[in-house]
């Protein structure tokens, strides 16, 4: 009775140890992923092209 005790505690304190760390893994995956992808390519384009209206200066120099 004491190991399954142990067993199922050493189980949930596991659990509850790296489930933030699969949640954070999880996030970084749906918004590198699946987020960026629903923005339309259209819409990028023009902000980029906005962007370099608005600052024409040449980086490089």
């Amino acid at each position: 009775m004491v190991e399954w005790l142990w067993s199922t505690l050493t189980y949930a304190v596991a659990a509850a140890v790296l489930s933030p760390v699969a949640f954070a893994i999880g996030w970084a995956l749906v918004e590198g992923l699946i987020l960026s992808r629903l923005i339309p390519r259209e819409a990028i384009d023009a902000l980029a092209e906005a962007v370099m209206r608005e600052h024409p200066e040449d980086p490089a120099g």
